[in-house]
């Protein structure tokens, strides 16, 4: 009888171990009793989604292209091939796949030949003749000269570029051209002050090694990885008749530039670039090389090539501006004016790493654990405590103000009491991880409120009532202090204000509102300011609603892009404040506490294949990030499955009185606020998104598999596997069935 016991123990035991040894969670469908949230829409296989990877055998084309001049330099990488003609260059990784910097131009025509053969090509622009025009030159040409000479794990050479001009043989410029190859990486650097110019011909942008890692059609199976908004994949494919190039500039457009006079008219890409990356993938979980931008991005584009019946071959790299023109206008007429070239090159060193990837690292996940790692031995990047839930972003609306017929109106639509109550009715119903927004908290409310808040408008209540706030929740209190409206207070138009190239003010048109820059040094000592007169109120968290993206350079007083980013860095540093920023940019990853309005998409271009969590991946386990507010989400089911998906938390906006109160303001876009209307609907969302997400708080996914279209598997380093079915039919994954437009967590028994 002891035995026979002993066998069924053990019987279970093993059925255990060689069992699937889950938890399986899955959402409940009697939960979600919400109007339309249970409501299954049609899925559509598009770009705003993954598929599944090519698995083909990834093989290197070797040895084309070399000159008669051929130099092998020992490095740390091991034996690197370069060609003294041309200086491209060819070097193997651990796997034994070689990596080439240029292509095979054998059967290109004389003047392509010369394009991509250089390692690096210059546009330059005649200031005498038409500034629009930039001619391409390249020094894989009679007419070019090149030095060489070995350095430690590596080269380095001076560039002159010269062109015939009548008799004469004139220098257009010249550059110096480091590459290495060590342990980190290859590494490309072209320092600023190595740049000789012309007098009358001036350097417009450099492009070192385009062709670097380049796919000939679709013979190598992979992708490159383009840092386009969340993270996008353009595949390689066969040649097309027709390829407009993808173009996107790192941390948006320079708004110094651009001449319209309203800056909200400005045409974005679509997508923002937030951290100055990309990647090159042969062979998915075979090779990659992953590229980081470590000076020079602010001036950085980042371009993809497609392939063409001309040069049948895809490639990603950078191009750095050095000088832009720009409309400058000749008087009130706003037709009258004339193109200007930028007189004063941008100083800055081009530098950027490649870094060599291969095996399981050798996808877009790899690269994003890479990143993620060498942000967090930078200090830039560190991993966030473990909670039981996830949080909740909880925004609210203060004060309003708008135009009466005879005297300006205040419209209160949120107490500080008020949003006390609906922190405290979603504590006692179970959501205990709150962050809040307090929007619109001074007299001027929140689109007049730019750029001074000093003073706690006694309409939302008391010095009491906040601090018995802040004692509940995480409250942030939203400012801009870099917008200024201009019904607002506390600077002056004459000379606090910033300029753009042409000398114009930088001017946003908000309804019957303009909002102006303000130049940095006035943007600090409000900033300052205001932190000192709220401090009384217990105010410690501060969301600046654009300081994490708007960057610009100030003509009035000679701030560039970089000086900007370093001094407000600095600025919010030396506060040792909780800081809260919504889309914000890699340089202020470090300063974040809390990021809003996390991109959920890329850009969905017809030329991009799929969309991928890249950006999500790498912050995850360092970070809590929030979506946009999703009240205003149009298909919630499809919504919230991709906040699981991509470990992003959900947000609500909520006001006491009806949003029927903003019609006339300038928040009329908030269609649907009243906490009563939508508390169900919080709940609702907020349970369905924690059931999956509370079981993954600081961890990160190691693999994302998608089985086909429509199904992704997360597998993360705890353990913890988040499957989700986008589509519109249940489906069955590793023996488990996903329903339709649902979800299953599943878990290790011991967690």
């Amino acid at each position: 009888m002891q035995a026979k016991k002993i066998f069924i123990c053990l019987s279970v035991i093993c059925l255990i171990i060689i069992g699937y040894l889950f938890l399986i969670v899955s959402a409940d469908e009697d939960e979600l009793d919400l109007p339309g949230f249970d409501h299954i829409s049609e899925f559509y296989a598009s770009n705003r989604y993954t598929y599944p990877d090519d698995d083909r055998i990834a093989t290197s084309m070797i040895d084309f292209n070399f000159g008669s001049t051929v130099e092998i330099i020992k490095t740390e990488l091991g034996e690197v091939a370069v060609d003294v003609d041309t200086l491209n260059f060819q070097v193997k990784s651990n796997e034994g796949y070689v990596w080439s910097s240029t292509i095979d131009y054998t059967d290109l025509t004389p003047a392509v030949k010369r394009q991509v053969a250089s390692a690096v090509v210059i546009n330059f622009v005649d200031t005498k003749n038409n500034f629009n025009r930039a001619d391409s030159y390249s020094f894989v040409d009679d007419t070019c000269q090149k030095t060489f000479k070995k350095i430690d794990n590596g080269f380095e050479s001076t560039l002159t570029f010269k062109r015939k001009q009548g008799r004469d043989m004139i220098t257009l410029a010249t550059l110096k051209l480091m590459v290495t190859f060590t342990n980190g990486g290859i590494n490309i650097n072209i320092p600023s002050d190595s740049i000789e110019e012309n007098d009358t011909i001036k350097i417009y942008s450099i492009t070192p090694y385009p062709y670097l890692g380049a796919v000939e059609s679709d013979k190598i199976p992979g992708y490159m990885l383009v840092p386009d908004g969340i993270g996008a994949l353009i595949r390689y494919h066969k040649p097309y008749e027709i390829a407009p190039d993808y173009t996107n500039e790192i941390y948006g457009k320079n708004l110094s530039f651009e001449g319209t006079s309203n800056l909200y008219t400005v045409k974005t890409n679509g997508a923002s670039v937030y951290a100055p990356i990309y990647g090159i993938v042969h062979g998915v979980k075979q090779n990659s090389l992953f590229a980081i931008i470590e000076s020079g991005q602010e001036y950085g584009t980042i371009r993809v090539k497609y392939p063409t019946e001309t040069i049948p071959y895809s490639t990603v790299y950078t191009s750095y501006q050095y000088r832009r023109t720009y409309d400058q206008p000749m008087g009130k007429d706003v037709n009258n004016k004339i193109v200007l070239l930028q007189a004063n090159r941008n100083k800055y060193d081009i530098k950027y790493t490649y870094k060599l990837l291969e095996k399981e690292d050798s996808d877009y996940v790899g690269m994003a654990h890479y990143y993620n790692e060498y942000l967090k031995e930078k200090g830039i990047l560190s991993t966030k405590e473990k909670n039981d839930n996830i949080s909740l972003k909880l925004e609210t609306i203060g004060l309003e103000k708008t135009k009466g017929v005879l005297f300006d109106k205040s419209i209160v639509m949120t107490t500080f009491n008020e949003y006390h109550n609906f922190i405290e009715r979603l504590n006692q119903k179970g959501i205990m991880n709150i962050v809040g927004v307090f929007n619109g908290f001074t007299q001027n409310g929140v689109s007049w409120g730019a750029p001074k808040y000093t003073k706690i408008s006694s309409k939302l209540g008391s010095k009491s009532d906040i601090k018995k706030l802040n004692e509940i929740g995480n409250i942030y209190y939203a400012m801009d202090f870099q917008k200024a409206s201009s019904k607002g207070s506390g600077y002056s138009t004459y000379s606090d204000l910033a300029k753009k190239i042409n000398d114009q003010r930088f001017t946003y048109q908000n309804g019957d509102t303009e909002e102006y820059l303000l130049s940095a040094s006035k943007t600090k000592e409000l900033f300052n300011e205001s932190i000192n007169k709220l401090n009384k109120y217990g105010i410690d968290n501060y969301y600046l609603t654009n300081m994490g993206n708007l960057i610009y350079a100030d003509a009035e007083t000679n701030m560039t892009i970089q000086d900007s980013i370093d001094y407000y860095h600095k600025m919010i540093q030396a506060q040792n404040k909780k800081i809260g920023l919504s889309k914000a940019n890699d340089y202020m990853w470090d300063l974040i506490n809390d990021y809003f309005d996390f991109p959920l998409y890329s850009s969905q271009r017809l030329s991009i294949d799929d969309t991928v969590p890249f950006l999500s991946l790498v912050l995850q386990d360092s970070m809590n990030l929030y979506s946009s507010n999703a009240n205003f989400f149009a298909y919630p089911r499809s919504e919230l499955l991709r906040l699981i998906d991509f470990n992003v938390y959900p947000s609500f906006v909520v006001t006491n009185k009806s949003s029927q109160k903003l019609e006339k303001t300038n928040l009329n876009y908030i269609y649907s606020s009243r906490y009563n209307d939508l508390e169900s609907e919080i709940l609702t969302y907020y349970n369905y998104v924690n059931n999956a997400l509370k079981y993954v708080i600081s961890a990160k996914v190691v693999e994302r598999v998608i089985p086909e279209v429509g199904i992704v598997k997360n597998i993360y380093n705890n353990g913890v596997v988040i499957i989700i079915n986008y589509t519109n039919n249940p489906k069955i994954v590793d023996g488990k069935t996903i329903e339709a437009m649902n979800y299953q967590v599943l878990m290790e028994e011991n967690l």
